[in-house]
Order: structure tokens, then sequence, then C-alpha cells
């Protein structure tokens, strides 16, 4: 159903996406509603359109895009083409577990596949249709098929909790 990769990234390779995603130029867009399915105004995030559509919005993120599939590409033997890729910041804002609401990133095609980079470790996750939970922890990568129902539940350890969310398919 899904792969767990812990250390994903090399401790080098991480420390330069974690510094491009830190930099205080960096650019964070308010999101109101994490995906259709959120239900109240504390389900909310911060977060960053890289490619879209396989469109580049950000051309200056396909560099660290590109760092981050390349374990999944070579222990596979495959190359990607990227259909979508974002990073997501949850805020803590009510100290307590919440899902944010169950659904697919992409509904209508069965070959895509889902990356989900782990920037922290703290106690949010994400949580399946069936219930199985995967944990936060930092430099963990999260692998299932994009078609998938799961959500993110919040954290209540840490101010915010982040990840970057690459939808892909093998060529």
């Amino acid at each position: 159903m899904y792969e767990i990769i812990d250390n994903y990234l090399k401790e080098d390779d991480f420390n330069k996406i974690e510094k491009w995603i830190l930099h205080r130029d960096f650019m964070w867009h308010f999101v109101d509603k994490p995906n259709r399915t959120s239900t109240n105004e504390t389900q909310f995030q911060f977060g960053r359109v890289f490619i879209e559509y396989g469109h580049t919005i950000v051309h200056d993120a396909v560099g660290n895009l590109k760092n981050i599939m390349k374990p999944y590409c070579k222990s596979k033997k495959v190359k990607v083409g990227i259909n979508r890729a974002k990073v997501n910041m949850y805020i803590n804002v009510n100290n307590k577990h919440e899902g944010l609401g169950l659904h697919q990133d992409i509904e209508d095609e069965k070959d895509y596949k889902t990356l989900l980079f782990y920037l922290d470790t703290n106690d949010g996750y994400t949580e399946f249709e069936n219930g199985e939970k995967v944990n936060t922890v930092k430099n963990r990568a999260l692998i299932f098929d994009a078609h998938l129902y799961h959500q993110t539940v919040t954290q209540t350890d840490s101010l915010f909790r982040r990840n970057i969310n690459i939808n892909f398919k093998e060529l």
C-alpha cells in the first residue's frame, strides 16, 4: 500500500533542502482550505506550489525537486515526470490532533504516485482511509499511489509541521 524510507536523503542534501525552505526570503502563501473536504476555519495551511499540471511555476525549485526525487529514481531505476509539487506548512492552532480531510492527490489517474517528504519530526501524521498512520519523521519519504485517500493530521508538540508533496509518474 505504501513505502516508508527513513534517512531518505544524505545529510548534506537534506540540509540544502531545509536551508532553502527555511530561508527568510522563501515565499509562503496562505491556503484557507488544505483540500476540498476541509470543514472549518482552523483547517488551513501555508504552502507554495512549484509545479502544477506538469508546468513549472517556480523555476528555482526544479533543482531541489530533482534532488528529492533522485534517490527514488536511482533505487527503482526509472525516470519520472512530475505532475505537481508543493510544500505544505501546518500551524498548531488548537493543540489537538485534527484530521484535515480525506482526499486523493490525483483522482482520475491510477498510475501516479505521491512522495511525501517530511521536513520535521513531531506527533502529527499522515492517515490513510483504512486508519493506518505514518508518523512525521524528519528526512522520511512516504510513497504511495496518488489516488489513495489520505489526510494530514495536525501536530500538538510543535508550532509547525512541514512536508514537500510531489505527485509523479514513472516514465
